[in-house]
């Protein structure tokens, strides 16, 4: 009867272990925690055709970035049909992590309501648009981008003709204190 209480407790303890371990890592993203699967770093952000697609909210406990909002890449050569999950390109980090996203489908990319028109956005390194002696505020536009924590938001709209010729700028830098700045390019 020992063994067999032994026995259950050790088979209960490793279910549990399993089960927390197999969920452990996740991030939130377009609303649903996805599960991750870690990888040794790579820097996504090396390779000629990654494209940031947005960022998601780690849940790696084991990690010191746990908690952050981490970006979410596409690098279609390397790893095709996937999405990936690195703090590089972030500034500096306690860690530098890599994932991927057990998803099937890529997310749809960032949109603004600009004009009354649903405009794509092309996501860039963020700027200070603000900073430029050419910049105009133009307006501002509504983001739909779920894995940003200014999803909804009003975010300003500017020109730097100098700096991008012909393009409008979504950038919420000089909106006062918030959760992330970034700055996308209207399509």
């Amino acid at each position: 009867m020992k063994s067999k209480l032994i026995f259950l407790a050790i088979a209960t303890v490793f279910f549990v272990f399993s089960y927390n371990l197999s969920y452990a890592q996740s991030c939130f993203w377009h609303g649903r925690w996805v599960p991750l699967q870690h990888i040794s770093n790579v820097t996504v952000e090396g390779f000629r055709d990654a494209r940031l697609v947005g960022q998601c909210k780690l849940n790696a406990p084991s990690y010191t970035i746990n908690g952050e909002m981490i970006n979410v890449w596409e690098a279609p050569n390397e790893y095709p049909g996937q999405l990936l999950v690195h703090n590089g390109d972030q500034g500096p980090q306690p860690t530098y992590q890599t994932w991927i996203m057990q998803t099937s489908a890529p997310a749809p990319g960032p949109t603004c309501t600009w004009q009354g028109q649903e405009v794509p956005l092309q996501h860039i390194s963020n700027v200070t648009v603000e900073g430029f002696s050419d910049a105009q505020l133009v307006g501002q536009c509504q983001l739909h981008a779920p894995s940003y924590c200014i999803n909804g938001e009003y975010v300003n709209v500017w020109k730097a003709p100098n700096e991008y010729p012909g393009k409008l700028l979504v950038h919420n830098g000089d909106q006062g204190p918030q959760c992330t700045y970034q700055t996308w390019i209207m399509q």
